[in-house]
């Protein structure tokens, strides 16, 4: 049986997402995003929050990609994995979508610490082409529809230092 594609989705879009069990014995349980994406398995990446480990063979990490948080989950042969992170690491991971209690998480396949500008990659990937298009359309057509106005020099120093601060705040955390 060959592997089901990995998506790469914003861990917001996974929090909301509706878990849905197969009814075929083959068929492998998948979540739908309020988009409609339809997934089975996930490429997310997130900073470490929450480290867990149980003596009876499970242990569990939680990430944050600063859209949301999820947990990912390991048994058995996998276990080892997850042990290896500790608070503020940044990893990427590849697992398969599960539900427990109703709370989707992730069933790790593959965990990865990934270096500060890998991190910064993924933030910048997160966009995807549709949400970019919409974006470029909209402000295209905005543009065209108004005259383009000049941004007096003081608003312009408040702006600068304003999106400083912002890019501080987020290499910060």
């Amino acid at each position: 049986m060959k592997a089901l594609r990995a998506f790469s989705v914003r861990l917001e879009e996974l929090e909301s997402a509706v878990f849905f069990r197969a009814e075929g014995e083959f068929e492998p349980h998948y979540a739908v995003t309020e988009k409609g994406s339809r997934i089975s398995r996930v490429n997310v990446w997130g900073v470490v929050s929450r480290t867990f480990e149980s003596e009876n063979g499970f242990a569990s990490i939680s990430i944050d990609d600063f859209t949301g948080t999820m947990d990912v989950n390991a048994f058995k042969e996998r276990l080892e994995d997850l042990k290896k992170f500790k608070k503020g690491d940044t990893v990427k991971v590849i697992g398969k979508v599960r539900e427990n209690n109703n709370s989707l998480y992730v069933l790790a396949e593959g965990v990865q610490k990934i270096s500060f500008s890998e991190e910064m990659l993924e933030r910048l990937g997160k966009i995807t082409a549709v949400e970019f298009l919409e974006k470029n359309e909209t402000g295209a057509k905005r543009r065209k529809q108004e005259k383009a106005k000049e941004i007096p020099e003081e608003d312009f120093d408040e702006f600068m230092q304003a999106s400083e601060l912002k890019i501080e705040r987020e290499v910060v955390r």
